[in-house]
């Protein structure tokens, strides 16, 4: 039986350039990418921040079966997969509350919201091949980007240009992975528009660890002006992938590849633990360019019909959500230097019936608890840039306010409790000298907060806990990015600390469900470096 991946990949594709001008070779193209974070529409090294950018040539390195090796070339950060289709997202220790899924890390999907208004980011919904690029912040986003102290995940699809063609392809592996991929892509100097149709399977290297995911990628870009551009995004998926459960030293050693056996309760396989959920997610972005400042406007509608088969239960929850962001950026002339304003505000609307049974074999039993979940939750942010000589400072900050209520229909008479967090500023200060065209040094200080999840104030217990409270933390940081050899080898160091105060963390009780506490105060203390090296 194979061990490793075996790599049987065959592209069948026919593209009809609109011009004679050959495809572009990306590895040449790196040097002229600009990264968006923080506003930015600039070169990495010239922002006063940790950021990390993955492009094609990076993620194509490895299987686009999976992020995982890919994201954890990125110091500072890591990425698990603890069976095919179920990850963790870690960016500087920022899964202390996150014992499943993607928590505390904000997402943002071709400039739309991708996290939900109850703070979980369905990343694994995404087939890695519907990337083309993805940008991590590291550390406190929340300036700009609203709730969350982990970091700040910009991702982006392809945006094809004079180009046309269809696309097949497929990869098969040993433990029954096959991915097929179908793609057409259309692109003009002023449109694009592009539709993919994504599948992956595979068995899973444990029992009980099957995973399935078809995924629709749908995208259109037309600018109606020279002033104007008008996109869309349209994303459906349809995943489900078995959970086997964690094991003790004893059990591992006795035999890694088996799923989790029964102790006082039922095995992963008896139960038939498994996770399906459905996603629909749909947005337009209009951007438009007056004389001398420009607004880019967002909103967007989710839809997730969500299955949870775990072994003590069996929770099922609808969960519908809208939202929208819009961004102004003002250009002005100070002096000899120029100056940069941006300002704007994100809203997110949600509501979610939850219900959670007895788990008979993988089937509803008995109805353990009804609640529906209302959130809503919004950010005004502004931010200024000077530009001065070989000088770059950046002071932002954004007012956030989240309100919860949980209306439990399992009670008689139904209760409501409801959650009002305070209103929190989040400002950052960050400045950075450009010691030549090749090397710069930064430093930055900036607040986050983190309120609970949904997932966390209604846990795996069924028990309601509305009295944790958000998270806050301050990072103190500072740095130096290079760039040598025509741009080929790149360098890049930076120190953190960063103290994080009501610290939410996991518990488990006696019967292994997982509950939520804030633990008080943590100190993270960080060193990052990164190099790497591009031949011409």
């Amino acid at each position: 039986m194979l061990r490793c991946l075996l790599l049987l990949t065959f592209g069948l594709g026919v593209f009809w350039q609109l011009n004679a001008q050959p495809a572009p070779d990306t590895t040449r193209l790196l040097e002229e990418v600009t990264v968006r974070a923080f506003e930015s529409n600039r070169a990495a090294r010239e922002v006063p921040a940790a950021i990390a950018l993955l492009g094609p040539a990076d993620m194509q390195r490895f299987s686009n079966a999976t992020l995982v090796q890919a994201v954890n070339t990125v110091s500072g950060v890591r990425m698990e997969e603890r069976s095919p289709g179920s990850y963790r997202l870690s960016i500087r220790g920022s899964t202390l509350r996150s014992p499943f899924g993607v928590r505390n890390v904000k997402m943002y999907w071709n400039e739309l919201p991708f996290t939900d208004p109850s703070g979980n980011s369905y990343l694994n919904m995404l087939d890695p091949a519907a990337l083309h690029h993805l940008e991590i912040i590291k550390g406190p986003g929340s300036s700009l980007y609203g709730a969350g102290t982990g970091g700040v995940l910009l991702l982006r699809s392809e945006n094809p240009r004079n180009e046309r063609g269809l696309g097949l392809g497929y990869l098969g592996g040993s433990y029954g992975q096959q991915n097929w991929q179908v793609a057409y892509r259309e692109g003009s100097d002023r449109s694009s528009q592009q539709i993919q149709y994504l599948h992956q399977q595979n068995d899973g290297y444990r029992t009980q660890s099957r995973m399935v995911r078809d995924m629709i990628n749908s995208t259109f870009r037309f600018e109606t002006s020279d002033r104007q551009v008008l996109e869309t995004s349209i994303l459906y998926g349809d995943l489900y992938y078995q959970t086997p459960g964690g094991l003790t030293e004893a059990e591992m050693l006795a035999d890694p590849r088996q799923a989790r056996p029964a102790t006082s309760l039922p095995s992963a396989v008896a139960q038939q633990a498994a996770v399906a959920s459905r996603f629909f997610f749909a947005g337009i972005t209009h951007q438009y360019r007056f004389d001398r400042w420009q607004n880019r406007t967002s909103v967007y509608g989710n839809l997730v019909n969500f299955e949870n088969a775990a072994i003590r239960n069996y929770e099922r929850r609808v969960e519908q959500s809208f939202g929208g962001r819009t961004v102004t950026e003002v250009p002005l002339t100070l002096g000899q230097g120029r100056m940069s304003l941006t300002g704007g505000g994100e809203f997110q609307s949600g509501f979610s019936p939850v219900k959670v049974y007895q788990n008979l074999g993988g089937h509803t039993g008995i109805l353990q608890s009804d609640n529906e979940v209302r959130i809503w939750n919004y950010s005004v942010f502004g931010q200024a840039e000077i530009f001065w000589r070989k000088w770059t400072a950046t002071a932002g900050a954004s007012f956030n306010g989240l309100t919860y209520s949980i209306q439990t229909l399992s009670s008689v008479p139904a209760l409501i409790q409801e959650r009002k967090f305070s209103p929190v500023v989040s400002p950052r200060l960050a400045t950075l000298y450009s010691v030549n065209d090749f090397v710069s040094l930064y430093a930055q200080a900036s607040y986050g907060f983190s309120p609970p999840t949904v997932a966390e104030i209604l846990p795996s217990t069924g028990l309601l806990n509305t009295s944790l409270n958000p998270e806050t933390g301050l990072n103190l940081e500072t740095g130096i990015k290079g760039e040598w050899l025509n741009k080929q080898l790149t360098l890049e160091a930076a120190v953190y600390y960063f103290r994080l105060d009501e610290t939410i963390v996991v518990r488990r009780d006696s019967s292994g469900a997982d509950y939520f506490v804030n633990a008080g105060s943590t100190d993270q203390r960080g060193l990052e470096l990164m190099a790497s090296f591009e031949p011409a």
